[in-house]
């Protein structure tokens, strides 16, 4: 299951959908070709959460991920814009609410892709993993339940600053029992990470999953939840997740506090 979202005129929609198993392990973002061959050290061996390569190249997916939805997002505003226009539903010289938030994607676009070229792309070329840092927390007693490979911004983004405090965040089950989350973030904004990851690096146990499902819910545009797990949760759980998210799209703000918001 996918907390899939959507744009139209109308607004977001945001809820659960059931996706298959190849849907949600596949990125269209890069040929078969240079897929393969950029993430085969990550995708050919077994994951070591000590080994820089594949934690950066963990990170890099989930960067290009969200630069490719981000793109395909903007096209899309885009083009509901013009329809709009063109139908003399809207006004083709003056601002109008679709037409701002159209501008508003193609800059956060390309806000990604020079966070992207600053941090990563070089960093790739040159096989020089260490300008990226790592948290890795290790859930314990955590059955597979959720996986994530995201990139978000702690703070408001400012167009044409590759500086924001982006972090990639991948969420990964690896074994029957234990869960891998890691942030992935640039050296010179790390304080600034930290700072306002505290509230999930410094806790432990369900706690920690709480605080971690909250951040996924507001912020993440990609996680996948096991179709056994979601059985498991009740529709007004469902519903509350649902509107959680749509409000922190269309208000920006984290949710409110409450049980049901565990993901874990």
């Amino acid at each position: 299951m996918a907390l899939a979202r959507r744009f139209s005129a109308s607004g977001p929609d945001i809820r659960f959908r059931q996706i298959g198993r190849n849907e949600a392990s596949a990125f269209p973002g890069f040929c078969n070709q240079h897929d393969t061959q950029i993430f085969e050290p990550l995708d050919k061996r077994p994951l070591d959460p000590t080994d820089q390569e594949q934690l950066f190249l963990l990170a890099y997916r989930g960067v290009s991920r969200e630069l490719h939805a981000t793109m395909s997002a903007a096209s899309k505003i885009q083009s509901v814009h013009v329809f709009r226009v063109e139908q003399s539903i809207d006004p083709a010289d003056q601002l109008t609410p679709v037409g701002m938030k159209a501008l508003e994607q193609m800059l956060f676009s390309f806000t990604t892709w020079q966070y992207r070229d600053r941090h990563y792309d070089e960093a790739l070329r040159t096989r020089d993993f260490t300008g990226i840092t790592h948290e890795v927390l290790t859930l314990e007693n955590q059955r597979p339940a959720l996986a994530v490979s995201s990139f978000i911004s702690l703070d408001d983004m400012r167009p044409g600053d590759p500086n924001f405090p982006g972090v990639a965040v991948n969420i990964l089950p690896v074994t029957d029992d234990t869960t891998l989350a890691i942030f992935s973030y640039a050296r010179p904004i790390a304080g600034k990470v930290r700072s306002s990851l505290d509230r999930i690096l410094t806790a432990s146990g369900d706690r920690q999953k709480y605080e971690l499902s909250k951040l996924i819910i507001a912020r993440t545009s990609n996680f996948i939840v096991a179709p056994t797990h979601f059985r498991a949760w009740s529709a007004d759980k469902v519903e509350r997740l649902e509107r959680s998210a749509v409000e922190s799209v269309v208000a920006s703000r984290d949710p409110e506090e409450h049980q049901d918001l565990m993901l874990f």
